[in-house]
């Protein structure tokens, strides 16, 4: 009789484990590649790889036998990482020899340091048996991320110096790995480089089904120009605040992009690098250590805290001043943020910081994107805009910009240079600045700033020669400086009082002008030079009759006095205020610029 069905089994018993993947049957001689290039496996061998090391083996065994090895053929190197990364084989051809080697190394213990396997994978490709003829090809395998001796980011920056010196980097991750990381890691496109799986049993599937001859023809990403030759001190001032978190890596990206654009050495650039959020840190001092810097770029790309965009530009000046630096040196200043000021200041205090910096020599490149102002950006940035302001809607806009553009030239490119120490005029004389800032000047007003600190410019600052003071009137007049010899602190004041609200009281700026002239750090037997700006009449009780009379008085006390004014200003009443004759004292024009 037909024996019965066997008994189903019990709830209790324990379900049967699926049968593990059959090997791939090594490549027929036929079909494997006959590619002559370079190959090193990096393989994780940490304790989270416990229970597949024998998977690992078979997915080497199976990535080296689509190749025909040999000396005009492949050949193969390994590193095994934990903490520490082991060379186990330089480049062979001995398949034997690597099998005996993988099979040696099949154990898992201890944390993972990704990126001292890439440092030592670096080693095998161009070390013993390499060759300059043939492609280079590394893959790293992992399962989690860099949980020793820094992060993913250094495992990142360690990626992005070896693809310059060449590899294309294929990054096969599965378990804890993450995506993000594996995309940076690998060479472009990701499409093709990055491989995120499961396990490693899908990993291996995906690689049996893939043709990695035709991959491993793939050139890496072609290199930028010929690297721009010019003497230049360059400090790359980056955006870390909360606001660029999910960018920090393309941010790290983009300054790898713009160093690459340049030769590094003592006779040609140096780079600097600043990083702020809530404060700015210098991050690296100027120099030509390519590594370094690409490091010092991962680990600061970060994303937390409130945006000092004032406090970036006054730690890049320290930088293209400081260690380093170089008399004979094109100075540039990047600028790269993606919003507004939002601590210790605003906007205004960024473009006054800007100011100082350009009268100091350097030219900025201001980039922003997000939420950043067009107009902040054109204020911060050196003249011409066109040049040296850009606007554009995310990090990889502005990424693909200088992807295209001659950084070379634009660094060279002309800029307004402040006048020189030994141009500028040395005449002792208290000077006072009365700016409008009347509803009327809505949209000039940082025009207005920037013509104050230019007027400061032309002028050698100190005890022995020119103070500068401040007035800022609307209805009222506001004493915003005391005369003084500071010009970043002018700069400061002139930026933060750049609006534009109520009604034209000239008079009261001429009387706080005068109390300027008389008042704290006002010197016996110097020249007294006032110079009012304004864009209309006066509309506060007395009209331009009571300007007129209180500037009269002024002039029989010995100050000198140019009226300026553009817009609804009325040239006779600019005449009658400024000191004769008119046609020195008397400017009358059509706007402020």
């Amino acid at each position: 009789p037909p024996s019965s069905p066997p008994s189903p089994p019990s709830p209790s018993s324990p379900a049967p484990l699926p049968p593990p993947p059959p090997p791939v049957p090594p490549s027929s001689p036929s079909t494997a590649c006959l590619l002559k290039t370079d190959i090193v496996l990096i393989l994780d061998r940490t304790g989270s790889m416990a229970g597949i090391v024998q998977d690992v083996v078979a997915f080497a065994l199976e990535l080296i036998n689509k190749f025909q090895l040999g000396e005009d053929f492949a050949k193969v190197g390994l590193v095994h990482f934990n903490e520490q990364a082991v060379i186990t084989s330089y480049l062979t051809a001995d398949l034997a020899a690597l099998t005996q080697t993988l099979n040696n190394e099949a154990w898992a213990s201890g944390s993972g340091s990704p990126s001292s396997g890439l440092q030592q994978g670096l080693r095998v490709i161009t070390g013993a048996g390499s060759r300059g003829d043939a492609q280079k090809i590394m893959l790293i395998l992992t399962d989690g991320p860099q949980a020793y001796g820094g992060d993913d980011n250094t495992a990142i920056a360690e990626a992005a110096y070896v693809k310059l010196q060449g590899p294309s980097i294929f990054a096969v991750g599965f378990g804890s790995a993450k995506a993000a990381t594996m995309d940076a890691i690998a060479s472009d496109p990701d499409s093709i480089f990055s491989i995120m799986s499961t396990s490693i049993g899908a990993v291996r599937e995906h690689f049996y089904q893939v043709d990695l001859c035709m991959l491993s023809r793939l050139p890496p990403s072609p290199p930028s120009s010929p690297a721009c030759l010019v003497k230049a001190d360059i400090v790359l001032v980056l955006d870390r605040s909360g606001s660029v978190a999910g960018v920090e890596q393309d941010i790290a990206a983009f300054g790898l992009e713009l160093m690459n654009k340049f030769q590094l050495g003592e006779e040609t650039a140096k780079v600097g690098l600043v990083h702020f959020s809530d404060v700015a840190t210098i991050t690296s001092d100027l120099s030509t250590d390519l590594y370094t810097l690409i490091q010092t770029l991962y680990r600061e790309a970060g994303a937390d805290g409130w945006t000092t965009i004032s406090g970036g530009l006054e730690k890049g000046l320290q930088v293209i001043t400081g260690a380093g630096s170089r008399a004979d040196a094109q100075q540039i200043i990047l600028l790269l943020t993606d919003g507004e000021q939002t601590i210790d200041g605003d906007d205004n205090t960024a473009i006054a910081q800007a100011a100082h910096v350009k009268s100091q020599g350097p030219s900025i490149f201001a980039l922003g994107f997000g939420t950043a102002k067009a107009a902040t950006l054109d204020a911060i940035a050196s003249d011409p805009d066109s040049i040296f302001s850009i606007k554009s809607t995310s990090i990889n806009s502005i990424r693909d910009y200088f992807d295209g553009a001659d950084l070379c030239t634009l660094a060279t490119s002309p800029r307004l240079p402040p006048p020189p120490p030994s141009t500028a005029c040395s005449i002792k004389a208290d000077i006072v600045l009365i700016l409008d800032r009347s509803g009327s000047v809505a949209g000039v007003e940082q025009d207005i700033a920037a013509f104050g600190l230019e007027l400061i410019n032309k002028f050698q600052l100190g005890e022995g020669a020119a103070q500068v003071g401040l007035v800022h009137f609307n209805n009222v007049a506001s004493i915003t400086s005391w005369l003084s010899t500071d010009v970043s602190a002018l700069a400061q004041r002139l930026n933060d009082e750049a609006s534009a609200d109520g009604y034209t009281s000239i008079s009261g700026g001429l009387d706080s002008g005068m109390q300027v002239l008389n008042g704290v750090g006002s010197r016996e037997g110097v020249q007294l030079i006032m110079l009012v700006l304004t864009d209309g009449r006066q509309t506060t009780s007395g009209g331009d009759e009571l300007a007129i009379q209180v500037a009269d008085s002024i002039k029989l006390q010995g100050a000198s006095i140019f009226a300026v004014g553009f817009g609804d200003a009325n040239p006779a009443t600019m005449d009658a205020i400024a000191s004769d004759p008119d046609s020195i004292f008397s400017i009358k024009s059509t706007n402020i610029g």
